[in-house]
């Protein structure tokens, strides 16, 4: 037994559920990578359907995250004299990775505002090349002492914008 879906905007309209799409999010891929890291996938990081679970594949991108700040001498805590927080975070899952795998995260900053940025991740399979994930994490820079958000510090921006592309840590 099907039941009628209806979409109201102006005027309601019946969807067939045999027609209804559900929205996918895209990232979008920098012009450049400036940084990459190699992360081993871990016994703890598999879940009970025999693969790399969602979640560990958001703290594998974190640790990629604190590499790529360490690279450039900052920390979550103290970039320029700013921490960040973490916005928004977006994974889209292309395969399937499993215990022992090597994973490659090539890490990339886009869409600067006053205040934050977007870093992305591109997780690959380093023996297959084959492309696990893309991600994005959103971030602004925050004042942890006076407890309110900063600009974007100008030092990290051009750090970011000038960097040699695939800096390896």
């Amino acid at each position: 037994m099907k039941k009628n879906l209806w979409l109201w905007t102006d005027k309601p309209v019946k969807l067939k559920p045999e027609k209804i799409f559900m929205a996918r999010i895209k990232i979008e891929i920098p012009e450049k990578f400036f940084f990459k890291t190699e992360i081993s996938v871990r016994i703890t990081d598999i879940n009970y359907g025999g693969h790399l679970g969602n979640d560990s594949l958001l703290s594998i991108i974190h640790e990629a995250r604190v590499r790529f700040l360490k690279h450039l001498s900052y920390s979550e805590k103290d970039v320029e004299g700013s921490g960040i927080i973490m916005t928004d975070a977006a994974i889209q899952y292309k395969a399937e990775s499993f215990y022992g795998d090597d994973l490659l995260i090539e890490v990339g900053v886009i869409d600067f505002s006053k205040i934050g940025c977007d870093i992305i991740y591109k997780i690959t399979n380093r023996e297959t090349n084959k492309e696990i994930a893309l991600a994005k994490t959103g971030i602004v820079f925050f004042d942890y002492k006076n407890k309110k958000v900063v600009a974007v510090p100008d030092k990290f921006k051009s750090k970011v914008v000038r960097g040699t592309p695939l800096e390896k840590a």
